[in-house]
């Protein structure tokens, strides 16, 4: 396996997607008036899209459609071998009534009442592994 310069694994895209299959929560990065800000999120991975539930309303919400954002997931603390991958691209609300209840059907709980679907393209796809063994 290739490293990068600090001699970390990099986990090349078709083994980050797959990977992003094996959890149920993230944490999405967005901007909030040129602020970072970093939330946990249960997501689902649909397709070449990684998606999760969000309230419209709400600054997070807002903040969401057609920005860049981020979502990254890790092993850390349940593996001797962590790994994290971090998926970037531009959100998009989904509205397609039959792409919504395909999402419905994910398993992605919904904590709140009056959620929206957001995706996010995993074309951007970037992966490490600490390997400590």
């Amino acid at each position: 396996m290739p490293v990068d310069e600090h001699g970390l694994e990099i986990i090349n895209a078709a083994e980050c997607r797959r990977l992003l299959k094996t959890r149920a929560v993230g944490r999405i990065g967005i901007s909030i008036d040129a602020l970072p800000v970093v939330m946990p999120v249960f997501y689902g991975v649909d397709g070449d899209y990684v998606v999760f539930r969000s309230m419209p309303d709400t600054p997070v919400g807002k903040s969401l459609e057609g920005c860049v954002v981020c979502l990254e997931v890790d092993s850390l603390g349940e593996d001797d071998d962590p790994w994290g991958v971090v998926v970037t691209g531009e959100a998009q609300r989904v509205t397609n009534d039959i792409d919504v209840a395909r999402l419905d059907t994910l398993g992605v709980p919904d904590v709140v009442d009056s959620t929206i679907w957001v995706r996010i393209p995993t074309k951007i796809v970037l992966g490490r592994r600490i390997r400590t063994s």
